[in-house]
This record gives C-alpha cells, structure tokens and sequence, in this order.
C-alpha cells in the first residue's frame, strides 16, 4: 500500500537534442512549425502533459538550441560530442539526462525525439495515465510505436550506459512494450527538406 506521507514521484522528460541534423543541411531543430521552434514545441507538449523534471541534453557552449529554451522549466545538459565535434549522438544524448536522473525521486522517464514537431500534450498526459511504473509504456498511432516512450525507474542505469547514436534500442530487448494510442502527431518526424516542406504545406 502506498504510504500517504511520502510525496508521489513523479514522470521525467528528456529530449535528447545534441545531434547534427546532418540530413537536413542545416539546425532542423531551430526550424520554425507553427511558428515555434521545433525543440520548443516538443518542450510545451512534455511540460503541458505532466511531466517533472524536463531534461533537454544539447550541446555545450552557445548552442542555440538552449535559447530557444528560455523561459521554460527545462534542466539544460551538455551531451558529450560523439563521431565529430558538432554533436553526439542518440544514446550518448540520452545517456547523458538519465544519468542527473534518480530512481527515489522519479517513476519513470518519458524520453521524446527532439525532431517530432507535433506531439499533443493530451497524448503525453494519456501516456503518464496509463503508466505502471514497472512496464515499459509508448504512444503509438495505428498500432505503430511512436513517441514519447516511458521507461520505469529500474530502466534508469541502463539508459545511463548507452553510448553511440543507436538510441534506446538496446533497452528495449527483451522488455513487453504497452501501447497507448494516440494521434499521428508520435510518429511525424522531420529528418530531410522535404519532411519539413511537407509540414509546412
């Protein structure tokens, strides 16, 4: 039985966000959709949808990504560069924000690509609901899984340990996967031009 004098832990976001957009020629993630940045639309729909602490992992120095940041209650890291010195890769970026992350204080950790400019904070805030805190738990859309993906506490040391730009597939073998449906706005993600024109038309 829950003990009623300990605060309930909360649900994490991390959006790894160091990567080179080496496919779309230039910062995809300053791209504006809507009118907002794509990094900061991702950050609102996390935030709106519940979760605490946000963690965005970016590059150091005056990355850019981080002003586009201001004024939201987003905890900055610096990803460790891999492959050149212009950024690091998925699973050094998402090592690098689970590792400031602890199992005593938060249930799970909802982990967002930074590259999909339309997620909906009804569907994250879906995505927290339906969560055990022990099984692994994603959005989906016609049975596709999508993001964000929700992984327990217990998952935390693994995350912690990847490395390279392989994201947090090895984490997932071997774990059941829960699907919450969800609008297509989990799976829509822009990695060339033409996805962002596509977008935009």
């Amino acid at each position: 039985m829950p003990d009623p004098t300990r605060p309930p832990r909360s649900v994490a976001g991390l959006i790894p966000a160091a990567g080179r957009s080496s496919r779309m020629g230039r910062d995809k993630l300053l791209a504006e959709v809507g009118g907002r940045p794509m990094l900061r639309r991702v950050a609102e729909a996390l935030l709106a949808g519940g979760c605490r602490p946000l963690v965005a992992v970016c590059r150091g120095g005056d990355d850019p990504r981080r002003a586009v940041l201001a004024g939201l209650p987003v905890t900055l890291v610096t990803a460790a560069a891999s492959g050149d010195a212009s950024g690091a890769g998925m699973g050094t970026s998402i090592a690098a924000g689970a590792a400031g992350l602890e199992a005593a204080t938060v249930e799970g950790v909802a982990v967002c690509a930074a590259d999909l400019p339309l997620p909906a904070a009804a569907d994250v805030a879906a995505l927290l609901a339906a969560f055990d805190g022990a099984t692994v738990t994603a959005l989906a859309h016609d049975g596709a899984r999508g993001h964000p993906v929700l992984f327990p506490a217990r998952l935390l040391p693994a995350l912690a340990a990847l490395t390279g730009d392989d994201g947090a597939r090895a984490v997932l073998r071997g774990e059941a996967v829960r699907l919450v449906a969800a609008g297509p706005g989990c799976r829509v993600d822009v990695d060339t031009p033409a996805d962002l024109a596509a977008l935009e038309s």
